[in-house]
């Protein structure tokens, strides 16, 4: 047996079975009552599907991933702005034992 990681012949999860038993349930029972939609339903009304609650899950992993790339940007700006501070403070420090010290050499 071949073991599946993706794609379309891959079998679906025991949550995408438990969920599509569930969805016929509820179109069954609708069937029944002579209701030709679920969604009419007190209950499966407030109740996600299996494709929503991956499409939310998606969308809010994309929203998060955003945030973080946004910070991670500020970041790198922060530290270069403070790379580029200390560079010039070394090379200012440079420049003044530079001159200290040519001047007691040659006092100036």
């Amino acid at each position: 047996m071949d073991l599946l990681i993706g794609g379309p012949d891959r079998p679906p999860s025991k949550r995408m079975q438990e969920q599509m038993r569930l969805d016929e349930q509820e179109r069954r029972k609708a069937f029944r009552e002579g209701r030709t939609s679920t969604n009419q339903s007190s209950d499966s009304g407030n109740q996600e599907g299996y494709w929503s609650y991956m499409q939310r899950q998606v969308t809010e992993r994309t929203e998060r991933l955003n945030l973080a790339g946004d910070q991670m940007e500020r970041l790198e700006e922060s530290s270069s702005n403070w790379a580029r501070d200390v560079s010039k403070f070394v090379q200012t420090q440079k420049r003044k034992a530079v001159m200290g010290a040519l001047s007691s050499k040659f006092g100036l």
